[in-house]
């Protein structure tokens, strides 16, 4: 935190699970932060539904959210139905499969009815999803203001369910 100069965090996640050290442990830390004022909420990363409903079982405080990787190539449905449920935001990283998507055929269809470019397309999808966050990576300006401007068109009901056929179980992220 004084490396951030402030006093608190907004959100604090568990990375990725780790065998090293019991998920209770690090969930009791995070209790102990959230009780002095220092963390805010408390999140995950890359958790399955298994060790999410582990974590929730194990912690008083909501889980606001698991940061996970989620794209049309790499379906998250038993996972993002779980969020749903239990009102977990759902981050997605990774959301344009580092650059993969961008030469498939069926967004390159569906950006050009819309004006848009792919990864605006596929943020679209992302966001148009119930408890669906997307942190798509931008270094320069101009994809920054292109991440933006997704909020002036809506996907079809028919375009969703096409996209979402996308999956090929095909994971872009290794473990860090």
């Amino acid at each position: 935190m004084r490396k951030l100069s402030t006093d608190y965090v907004d959100l604090y996640l568990i990375h990725w699970p780790s065998e090293a050290v019991p998920l209770e442990e690090s969930l009791r830390a995070m209790e102990k932060l959230h009780e002095e004022g220092k963390v805010r909420f408390i999140g995950v990363s890359n958790f399955d539904v298994a060790l999410l409903e582990k974590a929730r079982m194990l912690t008083t405080l909501p889980i606001l959210t698991d940061q996970v990787e989620y794209h049309p190539y790499l379906s998250q449905k038993p996972l993002l139905e779980y969020c749903q449920k239990h009102r977990i935001i759902l981050t997605a990283y990774s959301p344009l499969a580092r650059g993969r998507l961008f030469g498939d055929p069926l967004l390159q269809d569906i950006a050009r009815k819309y004006g848009k470019t792919v990864s605006q397309v596929v943020l679209r999808w992302l966001i148009e999803q119930d408890m669906v966050v997307a942190i798509p990576k931008a270094k320069d300006a101009k994809h920054q203001r292109e991440n933006l401007d997704i909020f002036d068109f809506s996907l079809t009901q028919e375009e969703h369910e096409a996209i979402a056929r996308l999956d090929r179980g095909e994971k872009v992220a290794s473990r860090l």
